[in-house]
């Protein structure tokens, strides 16, 4: 069984026009906590703050895509659609 997650994406505004999405790949979010794609990359929710957009991907696709000026908490934010994807909220056992 695949592990339910939504796949968090940050990145800043290009003047190129373009970008990647493997540059944007920041973690994933299990329900409870946030999950580094590795450590050095992006190694915390805080960090995330620091981009001009950050956008969430669940099984259905494109859950959230959140500009900068719109940013509040992004930890509910992940919660609320994690919620949504899946139905359930994760219990933490400690």
């Amino acid at each position: 069984m695949l592990q339910e997650r939504i796949f968090i994406f940050a990145f800043n505004r290009s003047s190129e026009g373009y970008i990647s999405p493997d540059s944007c790949y920041r973690g994933y979010f299990d329900g409870q906590d946030f999950i580094p794609r590795k450590i050095g990359y992006c190694e915390s929710i805080e960090e995330l703050y620091k981009y001009d957009y950050v956008q969430f991907f669940g099984d259905n696709g494109a859950q959230m895509h959140i500009p900068k000026r719109e940013y509040r908490d992004l930890l509910e934010s992940m919660k609320s659609s994690y919620l949504e994807v899946f139905g359930k909220e994760q219990i933490s056992l400690f």
